[in-house]
């Protein structure tokens, strides 16, 4: 039993501890009440995603906790305002529904993010018992029908100014060095000193294609990089995600570039260059860490780096 509150005389109000009230031993009686007076709402009726979500995020694997995910995490939490002080045992289909109801003026994107954020937290609710059903995951939405937004590549008179002011801003040495290696925009923040050789870089995530992926140094950027890497911090470049992103977002409107480019760009950007230069499909899914369903490739055919240096030197 806890104590989960007082009468008016004074008197204790006991209740059964939740979810778990009963133990086989008195050793893992005392422990389960230890963790309950450690953080007594994680287990009350009351709890509410307030409550629970740094408690949550804090078991999250350490590998996955990149800054990316964290921000999108933030993001969720910010956007699920709306049920966020609703006790979790209460929380039902139809307030998922709400959740997602007001996020209308979002993105497709950015709505899914907000639903992957209820999954998760919620996923981690049902494994320690506070609810019995992810209600988020059995609410289906609709899908938000709405205009592609396409990425575009740089154009030539763009990069010439990028080039112009290389060296004068870590962010725009980062959108050049990105140009010529394709990264995600969360691959190139982590991307890790100790990978970084004098000829190729190693890094990636998201997939089992993308993770661990090598991608050859273009001559015309291995300045740049050698630059950053002599640094010698843990990371090429010391910078969160949300700070390139919204420092992209600077350069672009400082030196007068398309305003509709966005981060993901420089990737398309890198893959736009590769097949104008007719590199091989294969060989540009490899740099880039896509998926390659023909079984011959996948399987059977070795690529070296050799064969991916001379790929990426095609790049003008």
């Amino acid at each position: 039993m806890v104590t989960v509150g007082f009468t008016d005389t004074g008197r204790p109000i006991s209740k059964i501890l939740k979810p778990q009230g009963y133990f086989k031993t008195y050793n893992k009686a005392y422990q389960a009440l230890l963790e309950y007076h450690r953080d007594p709402r994680a287990f009350g009726d009351d709890t509410c995603i307030n409550d629970i979500y740094e408690k949550w995020l804090s078991s999250v694997e350490e590998t996955r906790k990149t800054d990316s995910f964290i921000a999108a995490m933030n993001f969720g939490l910010k956007h699920s305002g709306s049920i966020a002080d609703i006790p979790i045992q209460e929380l039902r289909q139809k307030h998922i529904k709400q959740c997602i109801d007001s996020c209308s003026g979002l993105s497709s994107a950015s709505i899914v993010k907000v639903k992957n954020f209820l999954n998760q937290i919620l996923d981690y609710c049902v494994e320690r018992e506070l609810i019995e059903h992810n209600p988020a995951r059995e609410y289906k939405p609709k899908t938000k029908k709405t205009p592609q937004n396409h990425h575009i590549p740089f154009e030539d008179w763009e990069m010439e100014i990028l080039w112009g002011h290389q060296g004068e801003n870590i962010f725009v040495d980062m959108i050049l060095i990105d140009c010529y290696s394709g990264w995600r925009p969360g691959e190139l923040v982590n991307l890790k000193t100790a990978d970084i050789s004098d000829t190729v870089m190693s890094g990636g995530m998201k997939t089992d294609y993308g993770k661990n992926r090598i991608v050859p140094i273009h001559p015309k950027i291995n300045h740049l990089v050698s630059k950053y890497r002599d640094l010698g911090h843990e990371k090429l470049f010391n910078i969160s995600y949300q700070v390139y992103y919204q420092q992209f977002y600077n350069i672009v409107g400082e030196y007068g570039l398309n305003t509709t480019h966005k981060p993901h760009d420089c990737r398309v950007h890198f893959v736009t260059e590769l097949k104008r230069a007719s590199v091989d499909e294969y060989l540009i899914k490899r740099l880039v860490g896509h998926s390659i369903k023909d079984l011959t490739e996948a399987i059977y055919t070795h690529r070296d780096v050799d064969q991916l240096i001379e790929a990426v030197k095609k790049i003008k």
